[in-house]
């Protein structure tokens, strides 16, 4: 199951994303995302592909971190 973003920090990567409470994250490096301790986890390396549901639009965003 995606996981559903609750909150956005000010000055976070999320909010430099343009990512919003609601959005749906499902994928991160192609490897879908069941909670928040998977996210963690294939989060943790430099570079991350992320395909988040923004707004009912699927979306990558290539982050260096």
């Amino acid at each position: 199951m995606p996981v559903r973003i609750a909150a956005v920090d000010p000055g976070s990567l999320a909010a430099r994303l343009a990512l919003a409470p609601g959005d749906t994250l499902l994928a991160i490096n192609g490897e879908a995302v069941e909670d928040e301790l998977d996210v963690r986890f294939k989060a943790a390396e430099e570079r991350v592909v992320l395909r988040v549901r923004q707004g009912g639009v699927l979306r990558e965003h290539a982050v260096r971190k």
